[in-house]
């Protein structure tokens, strides 16, 4: 610690003016960082709109970004305490600052390391060995190994500085990156983190047991963002074990395939074991992605060959997990690239819209949908699509993920107030309902939106896909992919979008060869429309075969009959044992297929041609054949109806009908047939047997003819009063449903009331909770200096007391502060005297105008020295001028 101070002293004596020592040592930055540029590179700005910045020369050393908040100056001075100086990285440290106050962090950290601690100017360099303190009222981002200030987010605000910055250190050092998050409140700095972890860099999280505050920490370790979870001072010793791994001191990973047959034998190896524990297989990932991520597992785990990290993977079976979720990759946010959604918006919705009638639902499906942040904001966009257009959305949108606790976080629809950066005010005041918590407030979806989308855990390249939708999102899913893999992804793609549909994909990834089933509406944003083909491409799935259960209800399993079923060959074969008039159905009531004379019990409605059974039969059937179809789909059994009857131009006759469920292990969709066959009464015999029964026999049938004719009378009265009490029970329901209305949006005003309430409460609690972080900052600052001044005020009492020089200290109005233990021989003074004024004693020297020398002194701020007797002096004198007048008398 002595010999760190020395350092800091030794560097400090080039400046003689304290107060301005952290500007100073800004210049000195930019000039160190300029001079490892170029001759001819142009210097870099904060908005160069022209040209990109220059690229500076390589870096070859890690860059770490630390996050803090409340207590995070005494974790920062623990960790900076045990790192040594040669350290070979760079550290850019982003607490959360008060916008106004000027923050004296450098200069403190600066006594507690060897290393260079400097405010982070922009365009500033990054340079080993070197500390960067964001300045106050600024957001700070790393681009080509340049620091470049920007405003603060209007939308993410002070909180979002950390996620923005790690986001782009994240981006620009890739696996070089590394994350660490100290002391702090609320849940900052997780969107940053697993970006890092996405580009291949490392994560370090405090121990929340060590942390002043754990909000932060707590909330990255929940989020299994977290590599390491240490204190501050057992970090330093983690950070150079993994700095000096392979993996990071390469600098950069081969992108080349494996060098030899063991290696890539090694991969399989590990591919194998994933498969056995996980049910995953992840043959079909790009094997140089796979490879990346291992050796990032081997550098965290301090392993140098493949060989030894299998054995872990066997010994730890918590291992395997972890590399698992590194393979996931779950890396999104709402509104990413918010340029593809505005193009979404103005190309693809006006589509949607126009072909899409108020009972047609717009379904849509984003797999590897993640935690779900990519399906809400589809859900967001296509609802004010609708709301604009003034119709009412209606939507079903299928978010799919191979990862289950992903999933789960998507369908709670919860999330942290950073992680809305990219959500409008507008949006949140609409689509989330704003809840607070004891750490910190959180946005729940809205009813409405979350009942709009369905979670299932489905794996793309081994499970069935949805069909007749109108919409697919797979942005940044594809890259991981093998090549030929992803050529059968984007043939399954066709498959499932209706014709006209359309497919979205990430900024890297492409149609590849399939220019023939898709036409760009936007390349550089990758938005494609399915066209027509006159050869469709052969959409085989699953595109490898399930290696685990089946992971969607089977309500989403069914799979639709394709056009190559030979339905009326299908039919021809049943009915060898059925009469001709049928028809083949399926669960939806679709007609598929007509055999017979159909024409008796069916009829074409009026209006556009439609293939629904229960729009095609004829008056009398509806009610029984609904009955049936349920019935035998439900016990999987044959339903024979015997006494339903059909209208023929004027006059009911009597049919029977057969509803048997199809039976066929090629079709696995839920298929019916229906016959029909007329039914002879047994009212109507033969005329021969009744002219035998004689005129009594036809007396007595006329009368019962007109018995039954009172009878149907009476039951046509009874129907008509049956009818009128119905309707009046409806128009008593229809003013309950009136009055319900009523109060319903008289519940509604006053929600909307307290939810503005609420919402000016949130507001008020965010600004205290940032002025709190603030002035605990502040606070930490200032009991650091305030520990400085009582060192300082130690040293100078200790001077005093040592010293053997008579010295007087006087305020200016002349009134006591402080004295040496020698001025007892000039003034009678003790401690009690202070703050009493120096006229009120009687001194023990003769000095007439010494008050008026403090007054000259104090108005000219010079120096008076004068020469004085001591009382005791003069005595002496006079007694030997005595002595010499005596003698001479």
């Amino acid at each position: 610690m002595a010999k760190k101070k020395s350092k800091s002293a030794t560097r400090k004596s080039a400046s003689s003016d304290r107060q301005h020592i952290g500007r100073k040592r800004v210049a000195r930055s930019d000039e160190a960082g300029s001079s490892n540029l170029a001759d001819d590179s142009p210097v870099a700005g904060s908005n160069l709109a022209e040209s990109e910045p220059p690229r500076v020369p390589a870096q070859a050393f890690p860059v770490v970004g630390i996050g803090s908040s409340a207590g995070g100056l005494e974790a920062l001075t623990a960790l900076f305490e045990h790192m040594p100086d040669e350290n070979g990285m760079a550290f850019v440290i982003v607490p959360h600052l008060a916008p106004s106050h000027h923050s004296l962090m450098p200069e403190l950290l600066d006594r507690q390391t060897g290393m260079l601690v400097v405010e982070a100017a922009e365009a500033t360099v990054l340079q080993v060995n070197h500390v960067y303190v964001i300045p106050p009222d600024r957001c700070l981002t790393v681009t080509h190994g340049r620091l470049q200030h920007h405003p603060l987010s209007d939308q993410r605000g002070p909180y979002g500085t950390l996620d923005i910055f790690l986001e782009s250190l994240a981006q620009d050092q890739q696996q070089l990156a590394i994350g660490i998050i100290l002391s702090g409140t609320g849940h900052h700095g997780i969107q940053g983190l697993m970006a890092i972890k996405a580009a291949g860099g490392m994560v370090m999280v405090q121990e929340p047991g060590s942390a002043g505050s754990p909000g932060m920490p707590e909330a990255a370790i929940s989020a299994g963002a977290a590599d390491y979870v240490l204190t501050p001072e057992e970090m330093p010793d983690a950070l150079m074990k993994y700095v000096g791994h392979p993996y990071v001191s390469r600098a950069t990973l081969s992108e080349q395939e494996p060098a030899d047959s063991t290696e890539s034998t090694d991969i399989h190896r590990i591919m194998a074991r994933l498969r056995a524990h996980t049910k995953y297989d992840f043959h079909c990932y790009r094997k140089n992605m796979v490879m990346r991520r291992v050796a990032r597992r081997m550098g965290l785990n301090q392993i140098d060959t493949v060989s030894r990290y299998i054995e872990l993977l066997r010994e730890e079976p918590g291992e395997t997990q972890r590399l698992f979720q590194d393979l996931l990759i779950g890396v999104t946010e709402f509104f990413r690239e918010p340029e593809a959604f505005e193009m979404i918006k103005q190309k693809v919705l006006p589509e949607l819209l126009q072909r899409t009638d108020h009972d047609t639902p717009v379904r849509v499906w984003v797999p590897g949908c993640s935690s779900g942040e990519e399906a809400y904001s589809l859900a967001m966009l296509l609802t004010e699509g609708f709301s604009e257009a003034g119709r009412e959305a209606h939507l079903q949108i299928f978010g799919t993920d191979i990862d289950e606790s992903a999933l789960e976080k998507a369908r709670l629809g919860r999330y942290a107030e950073n992680a809305l950066g990219n959500v409008s005010p507008e949006r949140r005041h609409r689509f989330f309902v704003n809840v607070v918590n004891v750490d910190e407030q959180q946005f729940h979806v809205h009813k409405q939106l979350r009942e709009s989308i369905v979670f299932a855990a489905q794996n793309l390249i081994s499970d069935a896909p949805f069909s007749k939708l109108d919409l697919i999102s797979c942005r940044n899913l594809l890259i991981y992919l093998e090549p030929e893999v992803q050529a059968k992804v984007i043939a399954m793609f066709h498959f499932a979008l209706k014709p006209g549909g359309f497919l979205v994909l990430g900024p890297s990834e492409t149609i590849g060869r399939a220019i023939d089933l898709f036409e760009p509406i936007s390349p550089k944003w990758r938005v494609y429309r399915r066209i027509e083909t006159a050869r469709p491409p052969h959409a085989t799935f699953p595109i490898i075969p399930s290696t685990g259960p089946s992971f969607l209800p089977e309500r989403v399993l069914e799979t639709p009959l394709t056009p190559t079923t030979d339905l009326g060959r299908l039919t021809q074969q049943l009915l060898l044992r059925n009469t001709p008039a049928a028809v083949l159905i399926d669960c939806r009531h679709e007609v598929l297929n007509y055999h017979g004379p159909t024409g008796r019990y069916l009829e074409q409605p009026g209006g556009p041609p439609t293939d629904d059974l229960l729009s095609l039969v004829r008056e009398g059937l509806r009610t029984k054949i609904r009955t049936a179809v349920q019935q035998a789909i439900r016990e999987k059994l044959t339903v024979v109806v015997e006494d339903a009857r059909v209208k023929r131009n004027t006059t009911y006759h009597p049919v029977k009908f057969t509803v048997e469920p199809l039976r066929d292990s090629k079709i696995t969709a839920e298929l019916l047939l229906i016959t029909f066959e007329d039914r002879v009464p047994d009212a109507q015999r033969s005329s021969e047997t009744a002219e035998r029964r004689g005129t009594s026999k036809t007396r007595e049938s006329s009368s019962r003819t007109e018995d039954l004719s009172g009878v149907v009378e009476q039951l046509e009265f009874e129907l008509k009063a049956t009818r009128d009490d119905l309707q009046s029970t409806i128009e008593q329901q229809d003013s309950a449903n009136e009055e319900l209305k009523a109060a319903n949006e008289e519940v509604m005003s006053m929600n909307e009331e307290l939810q503005s309430a609420n919402e000016e409460m949130e507001s008020s609690k965010e600004e205290l909770q940032s002025l709190n972080e603030e002035m605990n900052t502040v606070n930490n600052q200032l009991e650091e200096k305030l520990r400085e001044l009582q060192v300082v005020n130690d040293d100078i009492t200790n001077l005093l007391q040592s010293s053997d020089i008579a010295t007087l200290f006087l305020d200016r109005q002349f009134q006591v502060k402080l004295f040496t233990p020698m001025i007892d021989g000039l003034f009678s003074l003790r401690p009690a005297d202070i703050g009493r004024p120096i006229e009120e004693f009687a001194s023990k020297f003769t000095d007439p105008d010494l008050l008026d020398d403090c007054r000259v002194a104090l108005e000219r701020l010079s120096k008076i020295e004068r020469e004085v007797w001591s009382h005791e002096a003069d005595s002496e004198a006079e007694a030997r001028a005595f002595g010499q007048r005596r003698d001479g008398f």
